[in-house]
């Protein structure tokens, strides 16, 4: 991996966004882990929190440090569904589960159907799963059948909670 790399290199072949980001992200996603250090260790001075949010998201464990896995990583351990580590966090930091910037760890739980952290969150008397959240959802728009070309989607934009998710999506 590393010669094709430097060979690439060499040939001074960059990526379209110059800044190697978008190679890290997918060797992480594909678990190429030398290939990612390699880009980590030579062009990208990268935020440790978006490499922990990476990584959490692909299941590469490889780049997950122990201090991250701490109560501002909360939302994401949640939505990536690390039903270990919430129910540490849990038990041992003071969790506000109900905080939010555009969703609740519940309600990206049940979006999710992540179900093991979601029975974590309802054993937690402080859980609202009645919090109201503007959803946002595309759907083509169609005539007799046929999709229309020239307006490819609508917005569709209502008030849900995680409760009338789950319930939307038959898990209750």
């Amino acid at each position: 991996n590393a010669e094709i790399i430097q060979y690439i290199e060499n040939i001074h072949i960059e990526p379209e966004d110059k800044s190697y980001s978008d190679c890290l992200n997918e060797s992480i996603k594909c678990h190429h882990n030398g290939v990612a250090q390699y880009f980590l260790d030579n062009f990208i001075k990268k935020d440790s929190h978006d490499l922990f949010n990476q990584a959490l998201k692909f299941y590469n464990f490889a780049f997950l440090e122990n201090e991250h896995i701490e109560k501002s990583a909360f939302f994401e351990l949640c939505k990536y569904d690390y039903s270990t580590f919430v129910n540490y966090l849990m038990k041992s930091e003071s969790i506000d589960v109900n905080e939010h910037k555009e969703k609740t760890a519940s309600y990206v739980a049940v979006e999710k159907e992540n179900i093991e952290i979601v029975k974590l969150l309802l054993m937690n008397d402080k859980t609202d799963f009645n919090i109201p959240f503007l959803y946002e959802n595309m759907q083509s728009k169609e005539a007799n059948g046929h999709e229309i070309e020239d307006e490819e989607s609508i917005d569709h934009k209502e008030t849900k909670t995680a409760f009338y998710v789950a319930i939307e999506k038959e898990n209750i």
